[in-house]
């Protein structure tokens, strides 16, 4: 019995003490200023997911060349690929890219190839609908009709419309969602401090150019919509309160770590 527990143990101690942890500090800069939310820390070998803290620190369990996958509902994805050196150090950095950019209007001189995919890539999107219905010879819509929708059932058979099409080939709906749902966050976070007003967060001691960024990781924290449908805006402040401490911890965090 003595030996089955001793190896009990050995085993034990052996998988602790040979286990490999990589672990480090996840970072956004935006306009000079730190900012950080719940980022979700993947390994793909094993489908780990572990959640990193409220300074951005994480540590998940991982071997030389598995790869780490950051990602948050704010932020691009980032994959990293572990070498021992990365393993070793407990102080690894990782920076995030903010997903959501306003980027200057670009103008191309569009000249069709021929090849319905090859055009519909090239088209910009404003311009889309028209330029490829010319292109492929199919009829748009009159009198400010709706184009239809991605598939719809006509005259016995299926149709695609236009902007499904372009849609299909180009991976444009899935960035069109992100976007409504940043829009649809933003206005909210709008309406909630249309609501309170400045001087609550100032009083608050949350600085006015980072009020947005606060309504924001209150609102991706907790499911607000319940209140936002019913305008019920005080029923909000219990979640303002609840996440006031820790995101003051972040912004002092980030402030010493400016210093550096």
């Amino acid at each position: 019995m003595r030996k089955i527990f001793v190896g009990f143990f050995l085993i034990f101690f052996a998988q602790n003490f040979f286990a490999q942890n990589f672990e480090g500090q996840v970072m956004m800069r935006e306009n000079s200023v730190v900012y950080l939310n719940h980022i979700f820390v993947t390994n793909l070998r094993t489908m780990k997911t572990v959640l990193s803290d409220n300074r951005g620190v994480f540590r998940i369990a991982a071997e030389e060349g598995d790869v780490i996958r950051f990602t948050s509902m704010i932020s691009e994805r980032k994959d990293v690929k572990l070498t021992n050196a990365l393993l070793q150090s407990a102080n690894n950095l990782i920076e995030l890219q903010s997903q959501f950019r306003e980027i200057e209007e670009v103008v191309i001189t569009f000249k069709p190839t021929g090849v319905l995919k090859t055009d519909v890539l090239a088209l910009q999107i404003k311009q889309k609908n028209l330029q490829v219905a010319e292109i492929i010879g199919l009829p748009s819509p009159k009198n400010g009709s709706t184009p239809e929708s991605l598939a719809s059932l006509k005259d016995g058979g299926i149709s695609f419309s236009i902007e499904a099409i372009y849609d299909w080939l180009s991976g444009d709906r899935g960035r069109k969602q992100r976007l409504k749902n940043h829009q649809e966050m933003t206005a909210n976070i709008e309406n909630i401090k249309k609501y309170f007003g400045v001087e609550y967060f100032t009083k608050l001691k949350i600085p006015e150019n980072l009020t947005d960024n606060f309504l924001q990781f209150v609102y991706q924290s907790d499911n607000l919509q319940p209140y936002l449908e019913r305008k019920n805006f005080e029923g909000i402040k219990p979640h303002i309160e609840k996440y006031l401490p820790i995101y003051q911890r972040r912004l002092a965090d980030s402030k010493w770590r400016n210093q550096f």
